[in-house]
């Protein structure tokens, strides 16, 4: 289940470098989409650590601008976005309801099958065709999910 990472690099209006990462499971056409603040590369709780600047939903918005190029470049990609736990809580967070309300508007239905796992903050989009016309396609792609965030457990659609 080896996966390769593409990094880029973006700014956000306040001047915070944000590093965008998309692990890459070309095996079952899946991107695992994080990112997180330069400044906190160096710590292992990286892609959970937030800034409170104000700028989730401008950051979030450029991480799916850079889904909607990915996809351009492979229109059979399935997608997980993982809404990291902050310090608060691990049930639905900040991240996962703006991935939920941006995502849902931008990948239809008939492309995709939207999956929630609110619980975990995990929100997937499996390529209908592909998954389709792979027969263990989802089931593979849950097995890398289960394997990246061991306590995902099932999704609820």
């Amino acid at each position: 289940m080896g996966s390769t990472i593409h990094r880029f690099v973006f700014r956000t209006p306040k001047r915070r470098c944000i590093i965008f990462e998309g692990h890459f499971f070309e095996a079952e056409q899946l991107a695992v989409v994080k990112f997180y603040d330069k400044a906190h590369s160096l710590s292992a709780n990286r892609f959970s650590l937030m800034n409170h600047s104000h700028e989730a939903a401008q950051i979030i918005r450029t991480a799916v601008e850079i889904v909607l190029r990915l996809y351009a470049d492979n229109p059979f990609l399935s997608f997980a976005f993982m809404g990291a736990s902050d310090t608060s809580s691990n049930f639905e967070t900040r991240r996962f309801r703006i991935y939920r309300a941006m995502l849902y508007r931008l990948f239809t239905e008939q492309a995709f099958q939207h999956l929630q796992n609110p619980q975990n903050s995990l929100y997937i989009m499996l390529h209908r065709v592909y998954c389709e016309s792979n027969k263990d396609a989802q089931a593979n792609i849950f097995k890398i999910l289960a394997s990246i965030y061991p306590e995902e457990g099932e999704s609820d659609e």
